[in-house]
């Protein structure tokens, strides 16, 4: 069945629906694939509406486009999320939907070699190397790596996991009535770079971010490609191994291997049939998880 979806204002407002006749009430938080992701009504779409569950469930988003992993962390005072599982409107949950990630990787790589003023930036302030400096670190000239700075990606990766301890401690604080509750996040397919953008990004965001950086077209896809696997690796660092987050859960979208170059709406944002493909086994690993639980 189709996830049913609320938006935030209407269960904070004076007469919020009644929840209690859904299966599972998740609480929803994240960047665009939470969101919609280009503005063709045809086009549009996002995760969430791609889930698909054994029963009838019922998520209140909070997500909104470009929100990143450090604006869900910094508002604390946030009546969208913070309140609804904390504050002055919270309630219990039965899990907590999240995305995160994609844009912080994403504002991560638009941070250019030269700022505004003509003044450089410090490679440990940026995520892309241009060619004279990818060729200066001595890594080998086939491997897409080289352009990817290493201290940007350690400063990356270091804000993630602390941004992710903070998200799940919020969860468990003495104010939540969501403690322990499962907490599932997803992994990113791989964008298309050069596929376009939306209205305030016509042409992309990472087709931008390697021109800054000076990265030839031939290698761009492939800097891309490396980048989301490491994401990928970080997010489900974060519910694997020795420092493994308590509760949280991750679906890995590598595992879905139809996803079609058709299937995208532009560069980092996929149509209604990519996120009908990611939503099933989805949601039909939620189930299993939640009827384990």
């Amino acid at each position: 069945m189709q996830l049913t979806i609320k938006n935030a204002d209407e269960v904070v407002g004076p007469n919020p629906p009644p929840l209690e006749q859904y299966g599972t009430r998740f609480l929803a938080e994240g960047d665009s694939w939470f969101t919609l992701g280009d503005l063709n009504p045809f086009k549009s779409s996002n995760l969430l509406f791609g889930l698909d569950f054994a029963q009838r469930n019922v998520a209140v988003n909070c997500g909104y486009p470009g929100k990143t992993l450090r604006r869900v962390v910094e508002q604390l005072q946030d009546l969208a999320y913070d309140g609804l599982l904390r504050g002055n409107v919270r309630r219990p949950w039965d899990a907590i939907l999240l995305s995160a990630g994609g844009n912080d990787l994403i504002a991560a790589a638009q941070v250019p070699p030269i700022d505004e003023g003509g003044q450089p930036v410090a490679k440990d302030s940026r995520l892309l190397l241009t060619p004279a400096e990818a060729a200066a670190s001595g890594a080998a000239g086939g491997d897409p790596a080289r352009y990817i700075s290493d201290g940007g990606w350690k400063k990356l990766a270091d804000y993630f996991r602390k941004s992710m301890e903070a998200f799940v401690a919020r969860r468990d604080s003495p104010q939540s009535q969501s403690q322990g509750r499962p907490i599932f996040v997803h992994t990113y397919a791989k964008p298309v770079v050069g596929l376009g953008g939306v209205v305030g990004a016509p042409r992309g965001w990472l087709l931008p971010a390697f021109e800054a950086a000076g990265i030839a077209e031939e290698h761009r896809q492939q800097v891309s490609d490396r980048l989301f696997e490491r994401l990928r690796d970080l997010i489900i660092e974060q519910a694997t191994g020795p420092t493994a987050l308590p509760n949280l859960y991750v679906f890995d979208t590598s595992a879905v291997q139809d996803l079609a170059h058709d299937d995208w709406a532009n560069e980092i944002h996929l149509k209604i049939s990519g996120y009908r493909k990611l939503g099933r086994p989805f949601g039909a690993y939620i189930d299993k998880v939640m009827g384990a639980a």
